[in-house]
């Protein structure tokens, strides 16, 4: 039975937390929209939570549908950067009309919230499938690239690279085909008002060389992380696993890939060749196109296929699981959720990685006329200097710059640095400056924590 809880509900205590109570960031949600969009939005119940937002399932009133309703509440948007990726996402995926990629319906602000209904997709995410299905055969692999293929290319050709491609950001509906979504790390090429300061958001398992090193990305970087996807697809297993990010990190940089063919050895020899290519540590040595690199493995250019039974089988299964719909019920599983969602966070390794921390060598696009060299013989990769990682932290907080450029404030976790000397300075107004030169050596960690901030005198 679906949730309709009204203000005086609310006010009683009924459903939602008594007043004082502490409140987790799912209830903070559903208080800020109930309050102002109850007249709008039929509440059917809770989707999923991210790391600053919540997605409930509600009935829009005005056209009787569901969609889904992305909120960032309050407590999320004390970070202006938050706020901005907020609307940045909607107002990007807004701007792409294709079959495969999730749709915007509308967006709104309140003095509690920021919030965009989509398009509800009854299904699962290809993450949750490949976990319980495993790996796939060839042909229900290429149909839902080819799919993944198309949004992507359609976005790159509107100068929008997604940056943060992976099999949790692809869901899959309940008759098997693909929307991209997620584009909350997204930038819009030539836009500067949709540029984010202060760092490269990304998962490392999927993220390119470049990307990992702070430099400017292109449709190539996608790629780069949809070949480590359909890897993934095919073997169940990621490329680049390693026990920690910075392992990870370093396989990225300098580590060519395993041959997909070492552990499927039944696959075609151009589904490794078109493989390795798209991993190339180079942008110039991949595919100029995501189609193309889908084409090399000998699967079809973008098109709608029905997936076969066993696949169609696995992703209507979970289009039956109850929805959770209590509040008090989320609030009595809020702390193993957080502990979930924690462990998850450190086995999928997002990071926050600066723009100028990671020197490395530059990335040139290809010349026009330039040859690339053949994919049966392909030139070694040129291994990229390893990077360190730095921690810091401070009483009180203190903003951190580090050769001149501010890359965010303490506590600083395990930021990516180029191997080297930098100049890290610490600032808080009414305090003394904190500056140290440090040396980082190559996959080492440089900590500084526990910094005591002096404050200055009258």
């Amino acid at each position: 039975m679906a949730i309709a809880v009204r203000a005086s509900d609310a006010l009683a205590g009924r459903i939602l937390p008594e007043p004082g109570d502490d409140l987790t960031i799912v209830d903070e949600a559903d208080l800020a929209v109930r309050e102002v969009l109850e007249g709008d939005f039929h509440f059917e119940g809770f989707l999923g939570q991210g790391g600053m937002s919540v997605v409930f399932l509600v009935r829009e009133l005005n056209l009787h549908r569901l969609v889904a309703l992305k909120v960032l509440p309050k407590r999320s948007m004390k970070e202006s950067s938050s706020a901005e990726r907020f609307k940045q996402e909607a107002m990007i995926a807004a701007s792409l009309d294709h079959p495969n990629i999730v749709p915007i319906h509308r967006f709104g602000s309140t003095p509690r919230c920021l919030w965009y209904t989509m398009k509800y997709i009854r299904g699962r995410s290809l993450a949750e499938l490949l976990h319980d299905v495993g790996p796939l055969d060839l042909h229900d692999c290429f149909n839902l690239i080819e799919q993944i293929a198309g949004a992507l290319s359609y976005a790159h050709r509107r100068d929008v690279v997604h940056r943060d491609m992976k099999p949790a950001n692809v869901m899959l509906d309940e008759n098997g085909w693909a929307y991209v979504c997620d584009f909350g790390v997204a930038k819009a090429l030539g836009n500067p008002r949709l540029t984010q300061t202060g760092g490269t958001l990304g998962t490392p398992l999927y993220m390119s060389p470049e990307q990992l090193y702070g430099q400017e990305l292109d449709g190539r970087s996608d790629q780069y992380a949809l070949a480590v996807m359909t890897f993934e697809l095919l073997t169940g297993r990621n490329p680049f696993a390693a026990e920690s990010v910075g392992e990870i990190i370093q396989k990225h940089c300098s580590e060519q890939a395993p041959s997909v063919l070492d552990i499927r050895p039944d696959l075609p020899a151009r589904v490794a060749d078109g493989l390795a290519k798209a991993m190339s540590k180079r942008p110039a040595d991949r595919f100029d196109d995501v189609t193309e690199f889908l084409t090399a493995m000998g699967g079809r250019r973008p098109r709608h296929a029905p997936p076969s039974h066993r696949l169609e089988s696995a992703i209507g299964a979970a289009t039956t699981a109850p929805l959770r719909k209590s509040v008090r019920e989320r609030r009595l599983r809020g702390r193993g959720l957080m502990l979930a969602a924690a462990a998850m966070a450190v086995v999928a390794g997002a990071v926050v990685v600066g723009p100028s921390l990671l020197g490395g060598p530059p990335v040139t696009p290809p010349r026009t006329g330039e040859a690339v060299p053949p994919m049966t013989d392909p030139a070694p990769p040129t291994p990229m200097p390893v990077p360190g990682r730095l921690w810091i932290s401070a009483e009180p907080w203190a903003d951190v710059i580090v050769d001149g450029t501010k890359v965010g404030r303490t506590p600083v976790i395990g930021v990516a640095i180029a191997p080297g000397r930098h100049q890290v300075r610490l600032e808080h107004d009414g305090y003394e400056p904190f500056e140290r030169e440090i040396t980082v050596e190559p996959g080492a960690e440089v900590r500084l924590t526990g910094l005591r901030m002096q404050a200055r005198r009258p």
